[in-house]
């Protein structure tokens, strides 16, 4: 995520293009599920572990795009948590609305979840822009 030689929406996608062939399967979606329901710590690790290695990273990029002065040790506020993950969120649901509800999707992965980053990617931006003005 780190790596400015690419635009961050590129860098994003390219992600959660890989993120989703790993976490959109029967298997994983129904066990994270299941392990949430039974109240297990799985989820809490795992999340957790996107925290720091992923919604982290995100939020301190689109600060450096939008120009929103902090550092590498600046909190990452609830706000700015919520915002990037409700696009992590927006590709696991993919694999809840198929592994669960049973719904067939016409278009192939790849191109839904790219079209997923590009809406979650320019609303988080234009949410974090309105959001860091009011401070």
């Amino acid at each position: 995520m780190a790596d400015r030689s690419k635009p961050l929406l590129d860098r994003l996608i390219e992600y959660y293009v890989a993120y989703s062939h790993n976490v959109i399967t029967y298997e994983w979606v129904r066990l994270f599920l299941f392990a949430g329901l039974r109240g297990t710590s799985l989820n809490l690790h795992l999340i957790k572990y996107m925290n720091e290695h992923v919604i982290y990273p995100i939020v301190r990029e689109l600060r450096f795009e939008l120009g929103i002065t902090s550092d590498k040790k600046s909190s990452v506020t609830e706000i700015e948590k919520e915002l990037v993950s409700g696009i992590n969120a927006d590709i696991f649901y993919l694999g809840v609305r198929k592994y669960v509800y049973g719904e067939k999707f016409s278009e192939d992965l790849d191109s839904l979840v790219q079209a997923k980053i590009i809406a979650g990617y320019y609303g988080a931006r234009k949410a974090l822009q309105l959001y860091s003005n009011k401070k």
